[in-house]
C-alpha cells in the first residue's frame, strides 16, 4: 500500500528531493497535507472518503490527489481540474483577510494601497472584453479589493491590477503579440515556459515595468497557474507550490506575513513600519 501512494507525494521541482530540514516550509506542509489525506482515505469507509475528498479540493495540492485517488480505488474518472472552485470561496476570503489583518497593522501604507471591492457589472464587461470568464478566484479577489496602487504586495515586486488595469494589459499585449499568436508554437502547455503571450491568459498583477502575472486559462492539466510574462523574455512558469494556483499565492503570501518566513526565496519586510517589501 505504501508504493501505491508513493506516486502521490511527489513532485517536479528539486526541492521536492530535499532532506526534510532543508525543505520550504510552505512545500512540507503541502506534503503533510498530502500524505495525510492518501492515509484518511485509504483508511475511512465510503462516507469518511466522501467527505475527505470534498474537504481536500479546498486545497490546491491535494485537489489533482483527490482525483487520481477515485481513479486508482474506485475506478471513476480523474476529478476534473475545476471541481475546487466550489470549495474555493472560504479561502481566497480567508486569505485577504489574513493579509489585510497583518498589512494593518505592520504596514498602513501597503494596505491604505488597496482599492475597494470592484463592481460587479466591471468585471463581466472585462469578462466580455477578454472574450473568457474570470476564474473564481480572481472574481473574489476583485470583490475584496478592486487592485491597488503601486504598492509591492505579492512577492516579490507585484502590484494587483484593477478590473480597467486587467482590460488595458490584456488589450495592450493583445495588439504586440495578435498576429504572432495564430503562427506561435503552443509548446509543452505543462512545461515551465511558454510563448510571449496567449489570448486565454488573464493579467491580474504588474511590476511597473511591462512585466505581468497572468492565470493561464488554457484548457490543459495544470489550468489555473500563475505565470511571469516578461515582455523580453516570455512567460515563465516556476514549479514551486505557491505559483499553482491564485488561492495557493494568496495563501503563500499570507502565510510568509504571518510567521516571517521565507517563501520561495522571498521574506517580507516592514520598511520603516510603514510599506511592505521582499527581501530575495
Amino acid at each position: 500500500m505504501i508504493a501505491d501512494v508513493s506516486g502521490f507525494l511527489t513532485c517536479d521541482y528539486a526541492a521536492d528531493r530535499a532532506p526534510l530540514g532543508l525543505m520550504d516550509p510552505l512545500l512540507l506542509r503541502g506534503k503533510i497535507s498530502q500524505l495525510a489525506f492518501v492515509l484518511g482515505w485509504l483508511g475511512g469507509g465510503p462516507a469518511s472518503r466522501t467527505r475527505l475528498t470534498k474537504q481536500a479540493v479546498a486545497v490546491p495540492e491535494l485537489a489533482e490527489t483527490a482525483g487520481i485517488i477515485k481513479t486508482r480505488r474506485g475506478g471513476s474518472r480523474s476529478a476534473p481540474r475545476h471541481w475546487h472552485h466550489l470549495w474555493m470561496t472560504s479561502s481566497i476570503s480567508e486569505s485577504w483577510s489574513r493579509m489585510d489583518t497583518w498589512l494593518a497593522r505592520r504596514t498602513p501604507r501597503t494596505f491604505a494601497a488597496l482599492a475597494p471591492p470592484a463592481e460587479r457589472s466591471a468585471i463581466a464587461t472585462a469578462e466580455q472584453v477578454l472574450g473568457q470568464p474570470f476564474p473564481d478566484a480572481l472574481v473574489e479577489s476583485l470583490l475584496r479589493h478592486n487592485g491597488m496602487g503601486h504598492c509591492d504586495l505579492l512577492p516579490p515586486f507585484w502590484s494587483l491590477l484593477d478590473v480597467q488595469g486587467i482590460i488595458s494589459a490584456w488589450q495592450t499585449r493583445m495588439q504586440i503579440y495578435g498576429d504572432e499568436l495564430a503562427q506561435a508554437a503552443e509548446g509543452d502547455p505543462d512545461g515551465e515556459y511558454g510563448p510571449w503571450w496567449h489570448g486565454l491568459w488573464i493579467p491580474f498583477a504588474f511590476d511597473g515595468g511591462g512585466d505581468y502575472l497572468i492565470i493561464d486559462q488554457r484548457q490543459y492539466r495544470r489550468r489555473g497557474r500563475i505565470g511571469n510574462a516578461d515582455h523580453e523574455t516570455g512567460c515563465f512558469f516556476s514549479p514551486h507550490p505557491m505559483w499553482a494556483s491564485l488561492p495557493a499565492l494568496l495563501d503563500a503570501t499570507a502565510t510568509a506575513l504571518e510567521t516571517g518566513e521565507t517563501v520561495n526565496g522571498y521574506r517580507p519586510v516592514a520598511v520603516d513600519d510603514d510599506e511592505l517589501d521582499w527581501d530575495f
